[in-house]
Formats: structure tokens, C-alpha cells, sequence
């Protein structure tokens, strides 16, 4: 970070506050951002071989005819409040040998053992 700024928010607009009056905690200067710590790990993840898709939620589990779960699709994109595709509208992806992160896991479990389905496959 390069500058913090502090803000008190009313009906009427916000009102600056200056830096001096705020306790040291509340001081982000020079700090990371997780952003940027994550960067890292993605590039070399990516350099060997895995895609990351940041930015999309699975939304369904994918199975195969004897009832094993293979991968995810992704929601589709660009919905109008009706419910209507919209001028954006992008279809969501099949994705298969999937790594979820934790709060999409904890879903998509939640989703197979409500339907009783096999783990997913090689695991």
C-alpha cells in the first residue's frame, strides 16, 4: 500500500480524518496486500501445468454414468434480474480434476452427500 486514508461516512458525504488521530494498527502503509502474497504461488503453480480460474464459482458436481463425481461446471454469467440471458451472457465451463477452495468445497460436499454419490475419482 502507498497511502491509507481514513474516512467518516455520513448521509451528507465523508469526512477525512487525519492519519495522526488513528492508533498504529490501523496504519497499512508499506504493508501487502493478500493479492500480492498470493501471486506468487499461483506463478508457479501455473508454470507447472495447473490453470487457475479466480473468479468462478462451481456451482454444480459433475458425474460420470456409474455415478462418480469427475469435476464441476461453473455458473453462467451475465444474468439479467428476470432471470433472462443479457447482452454479457457467458455460458459457465465444465471443469474436471477440480481443487476447490473451502467454502465452494463445503458446498459441493454438502450437494453429494445429499444425492449419496462415490467420491471423486483417483482420490
Amino acid at each position: 500500500m502507498t497511502d491509507d486514508h481514513f474516512l467518516v461516512l455520513g448521509p451528507a458525504g465523508s469526512v477525512r480524518l487525519p492519519n495522526i488521530l488513528m492508533p498504529l494498527r490501523m496504519s497499512n502503509h508499506g504493508d501487502y496486500t493478500l493479492g500480492l502474497a498470493c501471486r506468487w504461488p499461483a506463478i508457479k503453480a501455473e508454470e507447472l501445468g495447473v490453470e487457475i480460474y479466480p473468479g468462478f464459482a462451481a456451482t454444480e458436481l459433475l458425474y460420470n454414468d456409474e455415478g462418480a463425481v469427475t469435476g464441476v461446471a461453473t455458473g453462467d454469467m451475465g444474468i439479467e434480474k428476470s432471470g433472462e440471458p443479457g447482452p454479457n451472457f457467458t455460458r459457465g465451463m465444465e471443469l474436471r480434476q477440480v481443487r476447490a477452495d473451502r467454502r465452494r468445497r463445503a458446498r459441493l460436499t454438502r450437494q453429494a452427500t445429499d444425492i449419496k454419490v462415490r467420491p471423486l475419482e483417483g482420490s
